[in-house]
């Protein structure tokens, strides 16, 4: 069972497990198929986030909160972030990254200077430990 954080008359923000993709995963349970056995009526996708995320996702119950809530990310109005732990060393306390990424097919992403999209990540260093580094990540694009 899936645990929703927020449920109104037109979104659900779920804690999406680390594991399942987001949605269609050739066959396999997702997120939204999880979702189904406790919500019959159709959800919207608003956005997604990779099987190895876990995280707050949001839903949309109807149409009309889809088009706004999707307009909302698509005009950067969302500020996204993201906890993560580096299996590294960041020397910097703070920085940006900015690298074109694209898919690879199969969900893998990656740098590619010719045919990648514009991909900007501000971060920030919370904790530094023996090997690892703990960084809020804030991506802008991409």
């Amino acid at each position: 069972m899936i645990h929703i954080l927020l449920e109104t008359a037109d979104i659900l923000a779920v804690d999406k497990p680390e594991g399942p993709a987001s949605i269609h995963d050739q066959g396999k349970e997702c997120l939204l198929s999880l979702l189904a056995a406790q919500f019959p009526e159709k959800l919207y996708v608003v956005h997604r986030l990779d099987k190895e995320v876990s995280g707050v996702i949001l839903f949309a119950r109807n149409a009309a909160a889809h088009k706004h809530l999707t307009q909302q990310f698509s005009d950067r109005n969302v500020e996204k972030r993201y906890v993560t732990l580096t299996h590294s060393v960041i020397e910097q306390d703070s920085g940006v990254i900015d690298k074109p990424l694209r898919g690879f097919g199969s969900g893998r992403m990656g740098v590619d200077a010719e045919r990648g999209k514009p991909s900007s990540t501000e971060f920030r260093v919370t904790e530094r430990l023996r090997s690892y580094t703990l960084v809020e990540a804030y991506p802008h694009t991409g």
